[in-house]
């Protein structure tokens, strides 16, 4: 785990893993992304070392939303390894209407 202390806060960069590729989500409807996001995509997302998130909040950092399916089932992944808590912070916000 690589991990950065040189701050207040510690940073983990591998906390979480996508083992394989998924189908994207561009140029389907919101149902196909939804079955992609809750099917494949929640099937790839491992949490390597539970006990590393176990009782812990965890921040997680996005570059995009667009409707959130990514962050909620990475959120729930690290939810069922056993973290307290899981917020987010997105750097950009895709337009409504843009996908």
């Amino acid at each position: 785990m690589k991990e950065d202390e040189g701050g207040a806060w510690p940073f983990a960069l591998d906390v979480i893993q996508k083992t394989h590729a998924t189908a994207p989500f561009r140029g389907k409807t919101w149902p196909q992304r939804y079955a992609i996001a809750t099917g494949e995509l929640r099937e790839s997302l491992v949490v390597p070392d539970p006990a590393r998130v176990a009782g812990e909040r965890v921040l997680v950092f996005d570059d995009v939303y667009t409707e959130g399916l990514t962050i909620l089932e990475v959120a729930r992944a690290l939810r069922l390894a056993g973290a307290a808590e899981v917020s987010q912070i997105v750097l950009a916000r895709q337009p409504w209407g843009r996908r």
